[in-house]
């Protein structure tokens, strides 16, 4: 993957994009920029555009709570939205399993960023919500669920911490059964593996308990067997440090 950096500047506005050049042209966001203005990204905080022959995702970075009624799609730093674009590089080169970054476009005037998120759409996909509404089969859902404990392992030995996994944000293929992780808006590189690889198990297993109700295969799944499944997959070693780590993320992700 080459990645490059390209800069325009028109009277007080910065606008600077990191581009996949394997993906796109390097003047494709300033061509279109330059005729269309920001309605090439649409209005929406998420939409879909065509590159050559990629169907991209592009998502623009708004703020949440509080702060969204002050400040909106403003920020005063860029470092968020570069390290989901550069977490996302770092794991496609591992083959890690989720949406291929495609570009990252910033703008930046006075004090404030604003930015665009490119991605590679994922090819006849579905979310793991809408999937499990479809099958009435405990042991298919209990395989994938498995699977998902697996690629929490891979994070592990990546150092990646998704601090959002949710069902929402995992898709599967319907016409190949691979599974993909997406959103690492906020994720980081860690150190603690063993408390983050349970933060990330309770904040997907609190995600799962609340669809519980309404998904009907969710009603067959053994809740008390998921973290003896986890543990066995990730091959935990049980120790006292396993339990202060265990028991401190599901009191702060998990309740």
């Amino acid at each position: 993957m080459e990645l490059k950096l390209y800069q325009h500047i028109t009277n007080s506005v910065n606008y600077y994009s990191f581009i996949n050049n394997e993906l796109i042209d390097e003047n494709f966001l300033i061509t279109n920029f330059e005729k269309n203005g920001y309605k090439i990204f649409g209005r929406a905080q998420i939409n879909e555009i065509q590159i050559n022959n990629n169907l991209c995702i592009v998502r623009k970075y708004q703020r949440g709570g509080l702060l969204a009624k002050l400040l909106k799609d403003n920020y005063f730093k860029s470092d968020r939205f570069l390290n989901e674009f550069l977490i996302l590089q770092y794991l496609i080169k591992r083959q890690f399993p989720t949406a291929a970054p495609a570009f990252l476009y910033v703008k930046k005037k006075f004090f404030f960023f604003n930015a665009w998120l490119g991605t590679v759409k994922i090819k006849e996909q579905i979310n793991f919500i809408e999937y499990l509404e479809k099958i009435n089969d405990r042991n298919e859902a209990q395989e994938k669920i498995n699977k998902i404990f697996e690629l929490i392992r891979q994070l592990m030995e990546l150092n990646v911490y998704h601090t959002d996994l949710q069902i929402k944000n995992i898709l599967i293929c319907d016409d190949f059964p691979k599974i993909y992780i997406i959103d690492f808006d906020k994720a980081r590189f860690i150190k603690n593996k063993l408390f983050y690889s349970y933060a990330m198990f309770f904040r997907f297993l609190r995600s799962i308990k609340k669809h519980r109700n309404k998904i009907e295969v969710l009603k067959q799944i053994d809740f008390d067997e998921l973290q003896k499944k986890f543990e066995k997959i990730i091959s935990l070693k049980k120790n006292i440090y396993s339990t202060i780590y265990c028991n401190l993320a599901r009191f702060l992700f998990y309740h």
